[in-house]
């Protein structure tokens, strides 16, 4: 009897072990599926990160809109008041947020969607995120960025409207998990470190500042990766904590979803769209990842805008070809650094000038009472 009774205890126990185990197995394995699919959407066509596997464009400018504009269906997630004022005539409008975890179900999926933002860097945070969604979820609709955000020039009039075009009643082929993907990546903004998951100039610098100091705060909590810009500038690697990626291959698309989850990530490219859209595939993906607002580079070369508040310069590609320089380096205005290293050097040659001063005086009047 007590046999049995073991018996059926062990299969109790094997039975509820299994029951707990099976959903953590399941999520785990859904949690890598969903990396993989990020990964894959990162590595682009394998040389150029603004191009999907089939070479396909992420982006467009107004110049395709207005030549190929019946072939796209147009998501316009700009404020109410931008989108009421002129927008693309029959773009559905819903403004990010809540409102487009709610909608997205409803948005047409038989033509290439292009976001339209305000400035570019939503629209591409929104397409990198929809693409990883409809990727996971089997769906082969190709989600596109407006370059450089809304804008009437170059556009014909007659393809400009302010009347509002009304979303479908029937819902799209996006499954439960599909909108659940979205809605959480969505649904994050509650929680998130910076509005929009979009960090300013100003707080990666001191992120940045705080990592060359090796401040523990900032070393065991950020992760700061610089993606490559105009014609090969970058800056070099500095340690564990600022990365130099390479984005569109496999390479970099292994490393990027190989960061480490616990971590905040802010992600700088050279105006700020391309980490957008990085931005967008990693957090559906379960990365606390943020975009640098405006970028690393531009046509200024620095974070700040600013070298006097401690901007960080792009270098040219002679200094590439010259071999990887450290982060902070002699083309950068490092005055923030310089005091911090000069301060310490100043106030110990102040000391010797003073004791030496003082001990000069000394020997002068030992040598006048001598002398008297």
């Amino acid at each position: 009897m007590k046999k049995t009774k073991v018996t059926i205890s062990f299969f109790a126990a094997l039975i509820a072990a299994i029951t707990v185990a099976t959903p953590l197995f399941l999520h785990a394995a859904k949690a890598a599926d969903i990396t993989e699919t990020a990964k894959t959407y990162l590595t682009g066509n394998g040389t150029n990160a603004g191009t999907n596997t089939d070479g396909s464009s992420r982006n467009v400018g107004a110049g395709d809109i207005e030549k190929n504009y019946s072939t796209y269906t147009f998501l316009d997630i700009r404020l109410d008041e931008l989108y009421n004022a002129g927008h693309i005539a029959g773009s559905y409008h819903v403004v990010y947020g809540e409102q487009l975890a709610e909608k997205i179900k409803y948005l047409p999926l038989d033509k290439p969607i292009v976001v339209v933002s305000n400035d570019g860097q939503l629209g591409w945070q929104v397409t990198g995120a929809l693409n990883t969604v409809f990727a996971a979820d089997g769906i082969d609709t190709k989600v596109i960025s407006w370059q450089g955000g809304y804008t009437t020039e170059g556009i014909a009039a007659d393809k400009i409207s302010t009347e509002a075009t009304a979303l479908p009643d029937a819902a799209n082929a996006l499954t439960d998990a599909g909108l659940k993907l979205f809605s959480d990546y969505i649904g994050g903004l509650k929680n998130a470190n910076y509005p929009n998951f979009i960090v300013n100039e100003a707080e990666t610098w001191k992120v940045i500042n705080g990592i060359y100091n090796k401040k523990k705060e900032f070393t065991d909590k950020y992760i700061v990766v610089f993606l490559p810009a105009f014609k090969g500038t970058y800056v070099g690697e500095f340690n564990d904590s600022i990365l130099r990626i390479d984005y569109g291959g496999t390479e970099g698309a292994a490393k990027l979803t190989g960061l480490d989850k616990s971590k905040i990530i802010l992600v700088a490219c050279g105006s700020g769209q391309t980490s957008d859209n990085v931005v967008g595939s990693l957090r559906v993906a379960g990365f606390n990842a943020y975009s640098v607002a405006n970028g690393w580079g531009g046509n200024k070369g620095e974070i700040t805008g600013n070298t006097k508040q401690g901007g960080i310069s792009a270098y040219d590609a002679a200094q590439v070809a010259a071999g990887k320089k450290a982060l902070f380096s002699e083309n950068v205005d490092t005055s923030i650094r310089n005091k911090k290293n000069w301060i310490p050097l100043v106030v110990v040659g102040g000391v010797v000038v003073v004791a030496g001063v003082v001990t000069l005086i000394i020997l002068l009047n030992k040598k006048k009472k001598k002398a008297n």
